[in-house]
Parts: structure tokens; sequence; C-alpha cells
């Protein structure tokens, strides 16, 4: 997924390199295209339901780029394509945070512990469950390390 730093030079680009009806359609499959490798990075599919703590970081993101390309609006001189084309983008991402908050969600999934296997002896289980819950726990400080990784590069560039 491309930086918000990255997305914003490449409207500044399309902009400047296009006119005004193939610009606005260029940067709308931009955003489309960002839109899509957001959700992949995030597993988001048509059919799932999302848990809060990914709503949010997702929303987070899009949240940002949207102040970016509002700057970006405002900035621009008052008749011009730019305006045009930014919020015509800005639009689409407000349509994609809409559609994000009327996702139903469902419970994190830390919480939710599966069954125990029946490989698992009684005696077993304690140490099964806190094997478990040690490699949930790996899998939580992970994905936070890599949204940290990625929110730093994001704003290093």
């Amino acid at each position: 997924m491309i930086s918000t730093v990255v997305f914003m030079s490449r409207l500044r680009r399309i902009i400047a390199e296009a006119d005004c009806n193939d610009a606005t359609s260029h940067a709308l499959n931009m955003f489309r295209s960002y839109k899509r490798d957001l959700y992949e990075e995030f597993d988001i599919r048509a059919s799932n339901r999302l848990t809060g703590s990914v709503k949010a970081q997702v929303n987070d993101l899009l949240a940002e780029l949207r102040l970016e390309v509002l700057r970006a609006e405002f900035e621009a001189a008052e008749p011009s394509p730019t305006r045009t084309i930014c919020a015509a983008v800005r639009w689409d991402i407000d349509m994609a945070r809409r559609a994000l908050a009327l996702r139903q969600e469902c419970p994190e999934r830390e919480t939710a512990a599966p069954p125990v296997p029946k490989s698992v002896s009684e005696r077993g289980r304690g140490d099964w469950l806190q094997r478990l819950r040690l490699v949930q726990g790996i899998e939580v400080t992970s994905r936070s390390r890599r949204l940290l990784n990625r929110l730093r590069r994001s704003h290093s560039h």
C-alpha cells in the first residue's frame, strides 16, 4: 500500500500532466486502487465482518488521506481543475469512510478462544490455553508493530 505522501505526489502529478476530465478519472482510479490495497492489507472483503480496531485503523488512514486531499484542494486557486479533481477524490474517500462505518462489527478476535483440540488431554488443557494466549498476545503485538512501522514510514516521507 502506498503512503499518503506518495499518494499526494502522484495526485499532483496527475493533475499537472492531464486535462481535467482525464485527470479526474485517473485520480479516482488511483484512489480506488489505494482503497483496494488498503482493504487487502487489512483483509477486508465484501462479505466479512470487521473488528472495531480494524475499522478504526482503516478509518484513520482514510481520514488522514482525506485531510491531505482537502488541504491540496483549498491551497489551489479558486476556479481550477485542481479543486475539481480533489473534490471528486475527497467525495470518494468520504463514501468509503461511510461504507466502512456502516459495516457490522464482530467481537475482537483475541477474546474468543477456539475449542480445545481433541488431541489435548484433560491434564494438558491448562497448558494448551496458556500457550494459546501467548500466541494470541504475540499476534496482537505483531499487528501493532506492523501498524506503527507503516505509520512511521508514511510520516517519514
